[in-house]
């Protein structure tokens, strides 16, 4: 079942299971972006399409390499 995060009470973000966001400047614009871990291995990724202090998340997207799911192997 998906879980629910929303940011300053703006449309929710969806990510499968117990998600674990996690905000940095992933793309490099100077604001905050999110990248999700997933209930069991995958990653997703919310682009910050605002700003610092007025952020807006693009609709998430999973992060690839090689054109495969980038995933989590817990041990």
């Amino acid at each position: 079942m998906p879980s629910r995060c929303s940011w300053k009470r703006r449309q929710p973000i969806d990510t499968f299971g117990m998600p674990c966001p996690n905000l940095a400047d992933f793309d490099g614009d100077g604001d905050f972006d999110i990248v999700c871990g997933e209930f069991i291995d995958k990653f997703t990724y919310f682009e910050n399409t605002g700003t610092r202090t007025e952020p807006r998340y693009a609709a998430g997207r999973r992060l690839t390499h090689e054109g495969q799911p980038i995933a989590c192997i817990c041990a």
